[in-house]
């Protein structure tokens, strides 16, 4: 998930897994120093906390405490 826009779009679209963005960019942005691990993150009024599972795909996303059984 990307709390901006993103860009490489085809490349990112031909990957092994799904990546929600609320946009695309055609230029590349500055680089803001390193990422951090394990924290808890808000977006848009929801908490992401370490632990939890977000599920995504083209309909939207979908955060649960505990790993959901795929064949439900």
């Amino acid at each position: 998930m990307v709390n901006g826009a993103n860009r490489d779009c085809e490349a990112l679209a031909s990957m092994d897994f799904g990546v929600l963005a609320m946009g695309a960019v055609p230029i590349r942005a500055g680089f803001q120093g390193g990422g951090q691990c394990n924290i808890t993150v808000t977006i848009a009024g929801i908490v992401f906390t370490p632990g939890s599972y977000a599920y995504c795909d083209a309909d939207g996303i979908l955060l649960s405490r505990a790993e959901i059984d795929p064949g439900f």
